[in-house]
């Protein structure tokens, strides 16, 4: 107010603060709001591991979706609500995240059991680990990219791939997650990248991933386009 009467600012009115509906969740230990940012910590976790050559934990990876798979199975709407949290400042955190929680909500709308939905969600929660690898200035580079920045964009899923084997339990989640990993950004038709010397049909996992990768990517701000697809526009494309 002191400051507000200094620069003589006219016209504002001071209205008692009301706590919003999202921060009366947090305190209430919302199961959503709880799961989201379990996911959140062991991402950042994930990208400590990365940075410091230590091993990816797998098992507090999937004790993470467990409980995203649990939130979308009770509600969908809140969790769907979440994926509009962002901050450019973690890309991959929030992308990861994003995608593990519309993986699971399309995987549920396709009538996957709930163990898939969690092995889904595993999928989903890493298919980016190799852009940990990629710099950041790439990442926010506000124009069109080099070649050679573009080379090294197209490096992060073999980079992904390999990444896990760093985990500390090489089991078949993981093993599913290198492949979804890799295959992600090869889109339908086998025209994106990596391209490999044989071809052959995407699985339901990867097919499932690449659309809600592509999704988020549409819908959430980027520093090359002047602002986010709405929805319905993402939904067209």
């Amino acid at each position: 107010v002191r400051l507000i009467e200094e620069e003589k600012i006219e016209d504002l009115t001071v209205t008692k603060y009301e706590q919003t509906d999202i921060e009366l969740k947090v305190q209430n230990k919302n199961p959503s709001i709880e799961a989201f940012f379990k996911t959140v910590s062991v991402l950042q976790n994930v990208e400590l591991s990365v940075t410091e050559n230590k091993r990816i934990n797998i098992k507090r990876a999937k004790r993470a979706i467990q409980s995203i798979v649990d939130v979308v199975l009770h509600d969908e709407y809140t969790a769907l609500a979440l994926t509009r949290v962002y901050d450019m400042a973690t890309f991959y955190i929030n992308h990861s995240t994003n995608v593990a929680i519309l993986a699971i909500v399309l995987g549920n709308r396709l009538g996957l059991r709930k163990k898939k939905l969690g092995e889904l969600g595993m999928t989903a929660l890493f298919h980016d680990l190799g852009m940990t690898q990629v710099p950041k200035e790439i990442i926010t580079k506000p124009g069109p990219l080099t070649e050679e920045e573009w080379t090294a964009v197209q490096e992060h899923p073999l980079l992904g791939a390999k990444l896990l084997l760093r985990s500390d339990r090489i089991v078949d989640v993981v093993v599913r997650s290198m492949q979804v990993g890799l295959q992600h950004a090869m889109r339908n038709d086998l025209s994106g990248y990596p391209r490999l010397r044989n071809e052959f049909p995407l699985n339901l996992f990867t097919k499932i991933v690449s659309v809600c990768d592509a999704y988020d990517a549409m819908t959430s701000p980027r520093s090359y386009r002047e602002r986010p697809y709405a929805s319905a526009e993402a939904i067209r494309e």
